[in-house]
C-alpha cells in the first residue's frame, strides 16, 4: 500500500488507522484519532461543578446489552484529581477537574497528532479554529492557556468492581504544553501527548471523531458543552456503517445531572425538560448532527448526518508533515473525509498534489532528522534561507543548539533556534564550537553528512580563513581544512 506524505511514522504504528482513513481521504473533512476510553467514560464535567473540587469520585453502573438482549450492569468507577486545588473565583484559573472546554483541546489535539506526530507543534489561531472558535477577536485564549495546564497536571484511574485494583493505571492526557514565541510574534504550542494516548491508540483502543461535526457544535452551541461530551459518546458507539444504537440508560448513568453528593441523579424523571441532559439532546437533533430513528422505547437509535455542515477552512488544516517540508518541497496533506456521506453530495476531489521530492542532499537531510528533536518551526528555515544562510551554516546553527539541549544547557531549542536565525547575519556566523561538533558526531553517527564517501579536498568552498570573503563551512573531526568530512573534490 502506497502511504500517503501525511501519514506520519506514529500513525503508521495505529492498528487499522491508515486503512480507515485512507478509505475516507476523498471527501475532505477534518479527523482525529481519540482514545476511546476518554469518550466512553463521564471525564468531562460541567464548569461550574469542576471547579469547586479538585478530585472526583465517581461510581456508576453502566449497562451492558449481551447478544441474547439481556442487560448486564457493570459497576465502574472514574476518578479525577487535579494536585493544583479548586477555585471559584476565576473561569481562567486552571484549578478544579476536567471541564467541557478540555475535551474541546484534546480534540483539537488529537487532529495535531494525527498530522504532525508526537511532537506537537501548531500555532495558537489554528488551535482555536480546529475547536471551532472563528472569530480570534473573542476566543476563549486565557481559558485554553488554563485548559493545557490541567490537561497536564489531572490524573485519572478507571476501574471496574467493588474495590480499586492495585495495579489501576494513573494516567495524565497531556504530558507537556508550552506556548513559545514564533514567527510574527505568533503563538506556537509545542506539546506532547501522554504515554497513556499513544498506547492506547497503539493497541487499536482508538476513536476516530469528525471533528468538522464537533466544531460546529461548539461554534453555533457554545454554552451547551454537555450536547458536545454526548456526541463524543455516540461516536464511540458509531458502527461501521456509520448508525449508533445505545441503551438510553447508559447516557442517563453517564452524563444526567447529579446532586452534589455526586451519587443519586438529581431527577427522578430522566426525559425533564430541565435537565441538560434533555436540553443537550435537543441541540444534537437542532445542530443536524445527528438524526434519531424510531426504535425500542429502550434505545437511542439513529444516524449521523454531515450534509450541510461546515467543513473547517482548508488553509488551517495543509500542515505538510513529509521532512523536506522544512524547504518548501513537500507534498500538501490530503485532507480527511467526514463521517457518513450516505446522504450527502461528494466535494470536488482535489488535484492530485505533486509528489514529494525526497531530499538527497545529505546537509539538508541532517538538517531534517536534528529538527525533529529540536522542533524548529519551517517557516523559521525558509525565511533565513532567504536571507543568505547556506545549508552548511544552518547545519552548524542547529547543531549547536542541539548539543546544548542534549547537555542540558538549553530548555527550549525550537525558540533558541529561531531567535539566533532571526538576530543574527550570516556573515556573522563561522561554525559551531569543535566540541560541540565532536560531540555531534559521536552522539549521531546516523547523519548522512558521516557517509561514507571518497575523501577529498572540497575547492568549491573557501579555506579556514576566509580569503575570498565567504566563510569556512564544515569542519572536519580536527577543524583541519573547513570541509565537509569526506566530501569528494
Amino acid at each position: 500500500m502506497n502511504t500517503p506524505s501525511r501519514l506520519t511514522p506514529a500513525l503508521l504504528a495505529t492498528p487499522n488507522a491508515v486503512d480507515v482513513l485512507e478509505a475516507r481521504d476523498r471527501m475532505g473533512h477534518v479527523s482525529g484519532l481519540v482514545p476511546r476510553q476518554l469518550l466512553m467514560h463521564p471525564i468531562w464535567i460541567n464548569p461550574k461543578t469542576a471547579s469547586c473540587t479538585s478530585q472526583l469520585h465517581r461510581q456508576w453502573w453502566d449497562p451492558v446489552e449481551m447478544e441474547d438482549g439481556s442487560v448486564v450492569r457493570w459497576k465502574r468507577h472514574t476518578e479525577i484529581s487535579n494536585p493544583l486545588g479548586a477555585d471559584t473565583t476565576s473561569r481562567t484559573s486552571p484549578h478544579g477537574v476536567l471541564r467541557f472546554m478540555d475535551l474541546d483541546v484534546v480534540m483539537a489535539l488529537s487532529h495535531a497528532w494525527l498530522t504532525q506526530g508526537e511532537h506537537i507543534e501548531v500555532s495558537q489561531a489554528d488551535l482555536l479554529r480546529w475547536m471551532g472558535y472563528d472569530d480570534l477577536l473573542i476566543a476563549p485564549y486565557d481559558e485554553l492557556h488554563s485548559s493545557l495546564q490541567r490537561l497536564q497536571a489531572t490524573s485519572i484511574a478507571l476501574w471496574d468492581g467493588d474495590e480499586r485494583p492495585k495495579n489501576t493505571r494513573v494516567f495524565r492526557i497531556v504530558e507537556s504544553a508550552e506556548f513559545v514565541t514564533g514567527p510574527r510574534n505568533m503563538k506556537i504550542l509545542e506539546a506532547r501527548l501522554s504515554p497513556y494516548w499513544l498506547d492506547a491508540l497503539r493497541s487499536g483502543r482508538w476513536q476516530e471523531v469528525d471533528l468538522d461535526a464537533y466544531a460546529h457544535l461548539t461554534r453555533n452551541h457554545r454554552r451547551f458543552g454537555l450536547a458536545r461530551v454526548i456526541y463524543a459518546y455516540l461516536t464511540a458507539c458509531r458502527t461501521t456503517d456509520g448508525d449508533f444504537s445505545v441503551l438510553k440508560d447508559a447516557i442517563v448513568q453517564r452524563f444526567a445531572p447529579r446532586k452534589p453528593d455526586g451519587k443519586s441523579l438529581r431527577y427522578a424523571d430522566h426525559a425533564n425538560p430541565k435537565s441538560a441532559l434533555v436540553r443537550s439532546m435537543g441541540i444534537l437533533r437542532e445542530a443536524g448532527v445527528i438524526v434519531a430513528s424510531d426504535g425500542l422505547p429502550t434505545h437511542l437509535t439513529g444516524r449521523f448526518v454531515s450534509q450541510g455542515i461546515p467543513r473547517l477552512s482548508d488553509q488551517f488544516r495543509q500542515t505538510r508533515l513529509c521532512t523536506s517540508d522544512i524547504w518548501g518541497q513537500g507534498a500538501a496533506p490530503t485532507l480527511l473525509p467526514s463521517v457518513n456521506e450516505t446522504e450527502s453530495q461528494p466535494a470536488p476531489v482535489p488535484a492530485a498534489p505533486a509528489a514529494a521530492q525526497p531530499i538527497t542532499d545529505p546537509v539538508r537531510l541532517s538538517i531534517a532528522l536534528l529538527n525533529r528533536d529540536v522542533r524548529c518551526n519551517k517557516t523559521v528555515f525558509q525565511k533565513a534561507v532567504a536571507k543568505g544562510w547556506s545549508h552548511e551554516q544552518l547545519l552548524h546553527a542547529i547543531a549547536e543548539v542541539f548539543h546544548g539541549y542534549r547537555t542540558g544547557s538549553v530548555q527550549r531549542p525550537g525558540a533558541l533556534l529561531a531567535t539566533f536565525l532571526r538576530e543574527r547575519f550570516p556573515a556573522q556566523y563561522d561554525r559551531p564550537p569543535q566540541a560541540a561538533w565532536d560531540w555531534l558526531r559521536l552522539e549521531r553517527p546516523d547523519l548522512p553528512i558521516w557517509g561514507n564517501r571518497a575523501t577529498g579536498t572540497n575547492t568549491s568552498r573557501a579555506p579556514a580563513n576566509g580569503a575570498n570573503g565567504t566563510i569556512p563551512l564544515m569542519p572536519t573531526p580536527n577543524g583541519a581544512n573547513g570541509t565537509i568530512p569526506g566530501e569528494p573534490a
